[in-house]
């Protein structure tokens, strides 16, 4: 039987430590923002898809996980339990897609002091 959890949550919660971690302990867990035609910028009045990557985020555009392109995903995984860790602005679109949803949250004092040791450009660090 396969299983597929979400491992979600804002930017500097943890997400990419928790899939590293995931992964030396033997699970198949991926970094699905990683993963190369996955996410695609759409603009939030038009709703149309723009040319860009995560950089490219704004007030008025959304970092979207395609999710037809997610469902493949999953459905191209052996049996057995399967972590995808990261986050996305359509968060409820694509829930249904799995089997499990986990939300990591931390402090606002914890998430601001991560953020902040962020390489300038990187996202999240502004």
């Amino acid at each position: 039987m396969r299983t597929s959890v979400l491992i979600t949550a804002v930017s500097g919660t943890g997400k990419s430590t928790v899939c590293k971690a995931l992964q030396v302990l033997g699970h198949n867990a991926l970094d699905i923002e990683s993963v190369n035609g996955l996410y695609e910028l759409v603009d939030e009045e038009t709703n149309e898809v723009i040319p860009g990557d995560l950089n490219q985020i704004n007030e008025s555009v959304n970092w979207n996980c395609n999710k037809t392109k997610l469902k493949e995903l999953i459905d191209s995984q052996d049996n057995g339990f399967t972590f995808y860790c990261g986050g996305m602005s359509n968060t409820d679109d694509v829930w249904d897609a799995f089997d499990l949803v986990v939300i990591l949250t931390v402090s606002d004092q914890t998430t601001e002091q991560r953020l902040s040791t962020r390489v300038s450009g990187e996202f999240g660090s502004t």
